[in-house]
C-alpha cells in the first residue's frame, strides 16, 4: 500500500471516529457540520495521543492496530458520553435575505474553487523542505516510527537538542502514527497540509455562513484567507501552525457560542480544541488561559458544570503537561528567555513590533489589510458587537506579546524567525471576526432598504 493512501485511511479514520464524538455537540450548539468534522479531527487526535502514550507506559510497542484499536475505543466511548449530554439541535442558520447578481456569485464561487485546487495541489506537491518541518516535527515523528513508541531517550539526548524536546509531541505522534511499521515516506505526510487547509476553510466557510453572510460573500472571504501564504505556503508543509489553527478556530467559535448562549454542547468542543492546542504547539497554551478569562468575566455567565466541563480538562492537561517537562529536564527555556525591563525600553521594544507588523504583515498585504478594516469599521458603526469572539482574539494576542517585550534573544531576528507563524493561525479567527462585522453592517443595509421602500410604497 503506498504512503499516501496510508497516510489517507489515517485521516479518514481519526476524523470519522472524532466526529463521532463531535457531531451531536456541534448540532446541539448551533455550529455549521464542518465545524463538527474539524473538532471531530482534533478528537480523533486526541484519541491517537492518548493511545499512544498508554501503549509507551505500558512498554508496549506502538502496532497500526493498537494504535486503531485505541482510537475506535476511546471515540466510541466519548461518542457515548457526547450521545448522553448533547442538547437538542438549536435553531437553523437565518435565511439569506439578499444576494448580490447570480454573474458575480458564480464568479466568486469558481475563483475559490481554483484558487483552493491550486493552495492544496501545491502543497501535496511540496516536500519537507524548511528547516523545522526537519529538525523539529517529522525529525521527532521518524524517531517515535522507528521506535514504535515516544522514544524518551531521545527527548533527553544531547544530540538531539535542535529538535526543541520540550515542544508537545502530538503533531509528531499524528505524523509518525502511519508510518509505524514500514518505511518512513516523508512525501506522503504532506497530505496533511492540504487536508488540514480544505477542513480549516469548509469551517470558515460554514461558520461565516452560520452567521448570515450569502454564498458570494463567503466565497469572497475564503478567497482572502487562501492567499494567506504565511500559513498555506509551501513552507509551512509539515509544520504545526495549520493544525493549530483549526484548534484556535473551533476554541474561538465554541467559546463564543457558551459564553453569549450558554450552549451545553460548546462546552465538550471547547474542552477538546483547548486540549488539543496545548499538545499541538507552546503557543497553544495561552489558550485556556484567554477562554478562561472570557468565561468567568462578569456578567451573564455559564452554569458551573459548563465552565468546570470546558476548562477543567484543559488546565489539568496544562498542568501536567508542564510538570512532566520539568521532571524530565525539559523545563520551556529554549524561546521564553525573558528579562525584566526598564519602562523606557518597553517603550521602544512595543515600538519595535508594532513597527514590524506594520512592514512585514500589514503593507506586505495593504489592499487586504485595508478592506478588513473598512469591513470591521462598518460592522462595528452598524451595531455589530465583537463579542467573546473578539475578545478572545484579543486576548490571545495579548497574551504572546510579553515574549516579544520581555526576550533576552535578539528583537529583530525573533520577530524576524517567529512572528508569522504565531500570528499566521489566528488568520481564519480574524475573517470570522470581520465576517461576522460584515454580516451585521448588510442586515442594516437590507433594513434600511426596506423601510425606505415601504415609506415610498405608503407615500
Amino acid at each position: 500500500m503506498s504512503g499516501f493512501l496510508v497516510v489517507a485511511v489515517w485521516i479518514v479514520v481519526l476524523t470519522g471516529a472524532g466526529s463521532f464524538v463531535t457531531w451531536p455537540l456541534a448540532r446541539g450548539a448551533g455550529l455549521s457540520r464542518a465545524t463538527a468534522i474539524a473538532a471531530g479531527w482534533l478528537a480523533g487526535q486526541l484519541a491517537l495521543g492518548g493511545t499512544a502514550r498508554v501503549l509507551s507506559w505500558m512498554d508496549l510497542a506502538w502496532t497500526p492496530f493498537r494504535l486503531l484499536a485505541g482510537v475506535l475505543l476511546l471515540s466510541a466511548v466519548g461518542g457515548v458520553m457526547a450521545l448522553r449530554v448533547a442538547p437538542a439541535a438549536a435553531a437553523p442558520r437565518p435565511a439569506a435575505q439578499r444576494r448580490l447578481a447570480t454573474w458575480v456569485g458564480t464568479a466568486l464561487t469558481i475563483a475559490l474553487v481554483l484558487a483552493t485546487l491550486s493552495v492544496t495541489i501545491r502543497q501535496v506537491r511540496s516536500p519537507l523542505w524548511s528547516n523545522d518541518a526537519i529538525a523539529i516535527w517529522a525529525v521527532k515523528a521518524k524517531v517515535f516510527a522507528a521506535a514504535a513508541g515516544v522514544d524518551s531517550a531521545s527527548l533527553t539526548d544531547p544530540g538531539y537538542d535542535f529538535s526543541h524536546p520540550e515542544y508537545p509531541l502530538l503533531w509528531p505522534v499524528t505524523m509518525a502514527a502511519p508510518m509505524v511499521g514500514r518505511d518512513f515516506d516523508d512525501l506522503a505526510l504532506t497530505l496533511f497540509a492540504p487536508f488540514l487547509t480544505l477542513l480549516l476553510l469548509a469551517a470558515l466557510l460554514g461558520e461565516l455562513r452560520r452567521r448570515g453572510l450569502d454564498p458570494p460573500e463567503v466565497a469572497a472571504m475564503g478567497l482572502i484567507f487562501l492567499s494567506f501564504e504565511g500559513l498555506l505556503g509551501p513552507f509551512h508543509v509539515g509544520l504545526a501552525e495549520l493544525p493549530l489553527a483549526v484548534a484556535m478556530l473551533v476554541a474561538g467559535v465554541a467559546v463564543a457560542r457558551l459564553r453569549e448562549h450558554c450552549d451545553a454542547g460548546a462546552a465538550p468542543l471547547l474542552a477538546i480544541a483547548l486540549c488539543a492546542a496545548v499538545l499541538l504547539k507552546n503557543e497553544g497554551m495561552v489558550l485556556p488561559l484567554a477562554a478562561a478569562v472570557i468565561l468567568f468575566w462578569p456578567g451573564k455567565r455559564p452554569a458551573l458544570r459548563l465552565l468546570a466541563g470546558a476548562l477543567a480538562p484543559p488546565v489539568l492537561l496544562l498542568v501536567a503537561s508542564l510538570l512532566f517537562r520539568r521532571m524530565a529536564g525539559l523545563a520551556l527555556h529554549g524561546d521564553l528567555q525573558l528579562r525584566w525591563l526598564g519602562p523606557m525600553e518597553l517603550v521602544r521594544r512595543l515600538g519595535t513590533v508594532a513597527q514590524f507588523v506594520f512592514e512585514h504583515l500589514i503593507w506586505p498585504h495593504a489592499l487586504v489589510a485595508a478592506v478588513l478594516v473598512v469591513l470591521l469599521f462598518l460592522g462595528l458603526r452598524s451595531g455589530g458587537n465583537p463579542g467573546a469572539l473578539g475578545a478572545f482574539l484579543l486576548l490571545v494576542v495579548l497574551a504572546y506579546l510579553p515574549a516579544y517585550l520581555w526576550t533576552r534573544r535578539d528583537l529583530t531576528w525573533y520577530l524576524e524567525t517567529t512572528l508569522t507563524r504565531i500570528a499566521a493561525p489566528l488568520g481564519a479567527l480574524l475573517l470570522l471576526l470581520v465576517g461576522g462585522q460584515l454580516a451585521a453592517w448588510l442586515r442594516e443595509l437590507r433594513l434600511s432598504s426596506s423601510a425606505k421602500w415601504a415609506a415610498r410604497s405608503g407615500g
